[in-house]
């Protein structure tokens, strides 16, 4: 049996926890390398591996691609995952040969969309508001923190959630956490519509196609330029933490 090293890069550099990172619903690769116990390559490696995503009770739940290895080398390009679980910040690669030789990686799971700048002073979540804070279109994630990235600075800041939106849920319109279903969010489907329309007449505003709102001094701290309470950020980056 080889001893397998397993390679996720990390698309998102902003992370600091896991070894890789990936972006949800895009494509990711992965690179595996067959050592002898000695550490040299194992040129006459040549099994094709599968390659697993964990759920919360295994970690070969899911087939989400294969590795056709050769001379001791393997890649495999197009792999894709859409979701975490509850509040997780990663999930777990695993490839696996079928005489059982296995490696496993946690990835952190990042999504990816605008961000829009919001000021309420009124929130959904009891207790003292802080200065930072984050808005997610589900209930029950009051003081889940969150970390977002601005590619576009290299900056980085992890705060609280503290309110819901931006967009949903309103009137008919129900919760969206996408980042469990692996949907496209509800914001980018029905980017540019009349939320009234959309939801109901209690719900007012034409949806920008926001994914996460960003209190002014995150925004600040991200190095985003412009008009306070009027400023987005497009392509922002996000996981739990």
């Amino acid at each position: 049996m080889a001893i397998l090293e397993l390679t996720v890069p990390k698309v998102v550099t902003a992370e600091g926890t896991h070894p890789g990172s990936i972006i949800a619903r895009q494509n990711f690769t992965v690179s595996v390398i067959a050592r002898n116990s000695n550490g040299t390559i194992d040129t006459a490696y040549n099994s094709t591996l599968t390659v697993y995503a964990n759920s919360t009770s295994s970690d070969t739940a899911f087939t989400i691609g294969t590795i056709n290895m050769s001379s001791g080398r393997g890649t495999s390009s197009n792999l894709n995952i859409t979701s975490v679980y509850t509040t997780s910040s990663s999930r777990k690669i695993t490839v696996k040969a079928s005489n059982g030789d296995l490696a496993s990686k946690l990835v952190g799971v990042w999504f990816k969309g605008k961000a829009s700048e919001f000021n309420d002073t009124t929130v959904s979540c009891s207790g003292t508001l802080p200065s930072r804070y984050i808005a997610l279109p589900q209930t029950g994630h009051c003081s889940d923190n969150v970390i977002v990235h601005n590619t576009g600075t290299s900056k980085s800041v992890t705060a609280l959630v503290k309110d819901v939106g931006p967009w949903v849920p309103c009137g008919t319109c129900s919760a969206d956490p996408y980042w469990n279903t692996g949907t496209v969010p509800w914001a980018e489907t029905n980017k540019d519509k009349d939320r009234s329309n959309l939801c109901g007449s209690n719900c007012k505003y034409t949806v920008n196609g926001a994914i996460i709102d960003l209190s002014k001094l995150i925004m600040d701290d991200l190095g985003v330029t412009g008009t306070a309470n009027t400023r987005s950020l497009n392509n922002a980056l996000w996981r739990w933490a």
